[in-house]
């Protein structure tokens, strides 16, 4: 079977990556299929007493012929998803829609983000939550009428529709929006997830009026299970307290829309993030204790295997059948049924069944990090448990006469010395799977998650007491609260005390100094050499088989940490800046050839979390895990509100500020003043005055740094725009000009400075305001590039018209990505666009 599925993941592999074509990809899979089945017919004419060779070659006909099965389905599967009808009905802007559909899955609700953002002065008609709905579609109108379509989308809806039940057929109305690629280096693709769900594209709507209701559901298993994840919501949040809410949701019953970013980056960093992903652990732990309490009522084995296989199928549904979920459940089944039939199940064997049964499912589920993840995670607990017989029968005897051994010496022990022995022999038991499951699995995660953990086997043998008690006690919560509403409510006071002792574990283990360290990744094809190596070493029998791997792990480690952070080198004597895509906001990384590594501003509107989310990500895939200083412009919070972030995961050695800035009263200022003392950052204060004697110019080479052309010691008239720092990067002949949100007042003291050479780069003022101020600027500047560091608000035509003679090449960060500038020693401009051109 292991072998099945390895044919099977080679042929889809080969088709994702060899295959552009369909057609080329169906005649080539075709042919190499029809040979197969030629061939298999051929052995019967070979000579038969080579059995040998007859055994040999049937195999590889047939692990060939899967392959080519494979290589079909995943096209075929290609197929259907892109010639869906809703792909030609997508733009790059939004567009209005009334779309009929039929609701595929349980809504997903969580906190409403904008809610949450304005609490203090929001409106009562604001919806406190935030609803996800996978619709099947069947129709949409664009203008005038109604025309069939087909598709997934998913819809977003500003409050709760949990009422509503997989099958009903809905009507809605929004905004139709296509799921973009990534426009940052470094930054995710979150297509291949999307399309491993099967969504074409997304679809925004204002309110739950947008939604109604056409025809109600006429299944029954499927609004059984959301109505019982409905009611399992509401009965968790009656008992448990608002710091365990989303925990418990998560947990039971696989709602991870309430935990915030700061609690998912401190259960990332502790190893502990299969907490939010409902897995086959979740699975095994339900299944153990309904075992326990089935088994301690003396009820039979044939009423238990089928109270068993009907709780695993309704927590398959419940749970949004996630693919760690189905794949437990499989292992599940199928072991029970090896028990009842009195059959041995080959562990590994099983599990190949069970990617195999996943794949027939979703063949894009193979390129699944979750996926990934969860079957090296039981893989490796296979191996581990699997005990070694000696080969010799002397050898075996004496094992078996010392076991026999020390069951006689302890049975004479105490009762409380027997039963100390086995718990110490479990915690140790556990505490080893847990090591194993982290070293192996570190290169996955530190690729994907740019993060090494190495706290996380301590981390999870500890909430694993946790763990086994919240997860009962939250199911039964769930099942007894429409029933036996005060047993539900013990239940989940159990469940919530527990949930507290998980939280207190992960929050003390992320705080911990060197617990965890955030850094780029590994090239992939080292991470696969990784992989590759250790899966060869298992074929050693030899008794050094266990050091030579530690070996290869050591090595591995050390020349991956080499290869991660060394930074991708830039052309001699060359001065690079890459304005990031941070919708409305600024960053900009500047980079020279000597390694420096300097930030102007770091910020986005809305990011009250104070997340550094796509900053980071830019930063790693350049092999930058240190930066040597942040400017910060000003104090309007889409310039810094992502530094509590940055700081979390980079040393940073400084930041560069106007006068008074970090003085000013504000609430978006809080966080940032506390991170900056957590992390002991120095500040310096730059103004227009400073000269060589300033601390910040006295301590770093001059040579590297810009002009501080604005603002003044004393600040000038008007608000946080008109005081922006701006500042002059000279490289040769050409000047790149950061002047943050610089408007109005600030406009005058600028330029009175000296006039930058023409034909240079500048950043636009204020994110391409058309303020009338702005204009001289541009005059004084003489840019030959301007770069609107912006969201969609400034992709206007006016804007765009209106700046090009002003400015000369207009580039836009909403339109193109990421745009690299690089100005070589001679002054030439090199301007490239990640959507367009990456790098």
């Amino acid at each position: 079977m292991a072998w099945l599925a390895a044919a099977l993941v080679c042929g889809i592999t080969l088709d994702r990556f060899a295959f552009s074509d369909s057609h080329q990809s169906i005649a080539a899979w075709t042919v190499i299929a029809a040979t197969c089945v030629l061939g298999i017919f051929s052995l019967r004419f070979l000579d038969t007493t080579r059995r040998r060779s007859l055994c040999i070659c049937s195999s590889l006909i047939t692990a060939t012929l899967v392959a080519s099965m494979g290589g079909l389905w995943q096209r075929a599967s290609e197929h259907r998803f892109t010639n869906a009808s809703i792909n030609r009905w997508l733009s790059l802007s939004p567009q209005p829609v009334v779309v009929k559909g039929s609701l595929l899955t349980t809504v997903s609700v969580g906190p409403n983000p904008l809610a949450n953002r304005f609490a203090n002065s929001r409106s009562s008609s604001t919806p406190l939550h935030r609803s996800r709905l996978i619709i099947r579609l069947d129709s949409i109108r664009g203008t005038n009428k109604f025309h069939p379509c087909s598709g997934r989308v998913a819809l977003n809806v500003d409050g709760d529709l949990s009422a509503l039940r997989p099958g009903c057929r809905l009507q809605a109305y929004g905004w139709l929006t296509p799921l973009m690629p990534p426009s940052n280096p470094g930054q995710p693709d979150l297509r291949g997830h999307y399309r491993s769900l099967g969504l074409h594209a997304q679809i925004n709507a204002k309110d739950t009026n947008a939604v109604k209701v056409i025809s109600p559901s006429q299944q029954i298993i499927q609004p059984l299970a959301a109505r019982i994840s409905r009611n399992g919501r509401l009965a968790l949040s009656s008992t448990c307290s608002d710091n365990t809410q989303g925990l418990a949701t998560a947990l039971i019953l696989g709602q991870r829309e309430g935990i915030n970013e700061s609690f998912r980056d401190k259960l990332l960093a502790t190893g502990t993030a299969h907490l939010l992903s409902v897995s086959g652990m979740h699975l095994a732990i339900l299944v153990a204790a309904i075992a326990s309490i089935l088994s301690l009522f003396g009820v039979s084995f044939t009423t238990r295997f089928w109270v068993i296989l009907a709780v695993s199928v309704m927590y398959v549904l419940v749970t949004g059948c996630r693919p760690p979920v189905i794949r437990a459940a499989i292992l599940v089944s199928i072991l029970l049924l090896a028990m009842t039939f009195r059959q041995r199940s080959q562990p590994l064997n099983t599990l190949a069944l069970a990617g195999l049964i996943l794949l027939l499912y979703e063949p894009t589920l193979l390129f699944s990090t979750g996926v990934h993840l969860s079957f090296l995670a039981v893989a490796t607990l296979m191996i581990a448990g699997v005990s070694h017989t000696p080969n010799s029968p002397s050898v075996k005897h004496a094992m078996d006469r010392e076991a026999a051994f020390d069951r006689l010496l302890n049975k004479s022990l105490p009762k409380w010395r027997r039963v100390a022995n086995r718990a110490w022999r479990t915690l140790a038991q556990l505490a080893w799977f847990s090591l194993l499951v982290s070293v192996i699995c570190t290169p996955l995660t530190w690729y994907h998650f740019h993060l090494i953990s190495l706290i996380s086997a301590a981390t999870n043998v500890f909430i694993w007491f946790g763990l086994i008690v919240a997860l009962p006690a939250g199911v039964l919560t769930v099942l007894l609260h429409p029933v036996a509403a005060p047993l539900a409510w013990l239940t989940g006071k159990i469940c919530h005390l527990s949930l507290l002792y998980i939280s207190e574990v992960v929050h003390q283990a992320a705080d911990l100094s060197g617990s965890h360290y955030w850094l780029p990744s590994p090239p992939a094809h080292w991470v696969i050499l990784f992989y590759v190596v250790l899966a060869l070493s298992l074929l050693l029998r030899t008794r050094h088989a266990f050091w030579y791997r530690c070996l290869w792990i050591a090595a591995w480690s050390a020349i991956a940490l080499g290869l991660a952070v060394h930074k991708t080198e830039i052309p001699k004597g060359s001065l690079e800046a890459t304005f990031l895509d941070v919708s409305h906001g600024t960053c900009v990384i500047i980079r020279d050839d000597a390694g420096s590594v300097w930030l102007y501003d770091c910020g986005r509107l809305g990011n009250a979390n104070g997340s550094s989310r796509d900053i980071d990500t830019a930063l790693w895939s350049q092999g930058i895990h240190a930066i040597d200083g942040v400017f910060l412009s000003h104090a309007d919070a889409d310039h810094y509100n992502a530094l509590p972030g940055l700081c979390k995961r980079f040393t940073i050695g400084c930041l560069i500020t106007p006068p008074g800035m970090l003085q000013e009263q504000g609430e978006a200022l809080g966080p940032i003043q506390q991170a900056i003392a957590k992390h002991r950052i120095p500040v310096y204060e730059v103004s227009s005055q400073s000269d060589n004697n300033t601390p910040f110019f006295r301590l770093h080479d001059q040579a590297s740094l810009p002009l501080i052309l604005h603002p003044p010691p004393e600040r000038v008239a008007g608000s946080d725009n008109a005081n922006s720092m701006v500042l002059q990067w000279n490289h040769g002949p050409t000047a790149l000009l950061l002047p943050g949100d610089l408007e109005d007042t600030g406009v005058g003291p600028v330029t009175a400075n000296p006039r930058p050479p023409y034909g240079g780069v500048i950043m636009a003022p204020h994110h391409g305001s058309l303020n009338p101020s702005c204009e001289t600027v541009y005059a004084w500047a003489q840019p030959l590039h301007t770069v609107i560091s912006a969201g969609d608000r400034a992709n206007r035509p006016e804007t765009l018209s209106k700046l090009a003679p002003l400015g000369g090449l207009v580039h836009l960060t909403a339109n193109d990505g990421a745009i690299r500038v690089r100005i070589a020693s001679d002054g030439k401009v090199e301007v490239r666009h990640w959507k367009t051109e990456p790098w």
